[in-house]
């Protein structure tokens, strides 16, 4: 099993920021700035040590899924009402995972 490095998580971090841009520029709403703000979390969790390496790649990868389902809902160049529901909820979920995550007092 290859092991992950704090440097390695942040440098992942700032790399899904960066794809991201491109994004917010299409539509710059509550969406992106809540993935943003997960983001920010994610990488506080890190550096603190209140994430584990493994939480917080679960983390990511829950991200990449936002994002990657945001991307497809901005394919036509709007975000329309069911869109952004099923977006807002996958972010209410990740937003309590993150929470979760963060609080779980697991070994550090």
């Amino acid at each position: 099993m290859k092991t992950v490095s704090k440097k390695s998580l942040i440098i992942g971090l700032m790399l899904l920021g960066l794809s991201l841009s491109g994004l917010q520029q299409a539509e710059a709403g509550r969406v992106a700035e809540r993935l943003d703000n997960q983001r920010d979390r994610i990488e506080q969790g890190v550096k603190s040590g209140e994430l584990t390496r493994n939480e917080a790649k679960t983390l990511i990868k829950e991200e990449k899924r936002i994002a990657h389902v945001r991307k497809d809902a901005l394919s036509d160049g709007k975000l329309d009402k069911k869109e952004r529901v099923v977006l807002e909820n996958m972010q209410d979920r990740a937003n309590d995972r993150i929470y979760r995550l963060k609080h779980n007092n697991a070994s550090k």
